[in-house]
């Protein structure tokens, strides 16, 4: 059976999910750590962030 990806389902635990040796891999490759991980996890759990408007025409660099 195929999954339809485009709903939302179950979603694995955050320590499951850093405990998985693939994650792991790729954030070796990318120069994080678990920490790093976790506390990005923690400020985004605190509210939303900071969005700042641009004026039309600009994008930013």
């Amino acid at each position: 059976m195929q999954q339809d990806w485009r709903h939302a389902g179950i979603e694995p635990a955050i320590d499951d999910m850093l405990a998985d040796p693939i994650v792991h891999a790729i954030m070796r490759r990318d120069g994080i750590g678990e920490g790093e991980v976790r506390a990005a996890i923690a400020h985004a759990r605190r509210g939303p962030a900071l969005i700042v408007s641009l004026p039309t025409g600009r994008s930013p660099r």
